[in-house]
């Protein structure tokens, strides 16, 4: 009536492992499962996919700042040394792409099949929660980053103006270094 397999001993009078009438509790948990499977999944794809997003235009910003250093290097400024804009820039795409995929890490980590022999769901619950928040202060560490390498410097500003500037660009990209290597 169902379907299913009825096996061999299947005759006239009965139908031996048919069970169409029968009600399968494991069906319905494998259909929850799935579902906060694919709610999983998409959330850390979705995570990915907008810092790989943000890896692709950052790139793009190469050629900006190697123009901005130019100019800088060219005006009446003091400072001649730009290296720090760059090593931020270096910092800002390693990060990004250690940020993105600490998603995928996630996602298998936290999934409570590959440990769960090893780790009970409340020390995994514990370890997530650690992970996550070292995930949320190194991706809003990047996010400072990126802004204040993109915010444009005046190119006749005072040497104080821009020795501001190249410090909180080297702290933070100090910060975002010492961040990705924690996670």
């Amino acid at each position: 009536m169902c379907g299913a397999a009825t096996g061999r001993e299947h005759n006239w009078t009965s139908i031996e492992g048919h069970s169409c009438g029968r009600y399968k509790e494991d069906r319905e948990k494998e259909a929850a499962r799935a579902e906060r499977d694919l709610k999983r999944y998409m959330h850390y794809h979705l995570r990915w996919q907008a810092h790989m997003e943000s890896l692709k235009l950052e790139a793009k910003q190469r050629e900006t700042v190697q123009d901005k250093i130019a100019k800088l290097e060219a005006s009446e400024s003091l400072v001649k040394d730009y290296s720090w804009l760059t090593t931020g820039l270096q910092r800002l795409f390693r990060a990004r792409k250690a940020l993105s995929f600490s998603y995928v890490f996630a996602f298998f980590m936290f999934g409570n099949d590959l440990f769960k022999d090893e780790i009970t769901p409340e020390q995994n619950e514990i370890y997530q929660n650690l992970f996550e928040d070292q995930q949320q202060q190194l991706e809003g560490t990047i996010e400072r980053l990126s802004k204040a390498i993109e915010t444009p410097f005046e190119f006749n500003v005072d040497d104080s103006r821009l020795a501001e500037v190249r410090l909180h660009i080297i702290n933070l990209s100090t910060l975002t270094d010492t961040l990705c290597r924690k996670m």
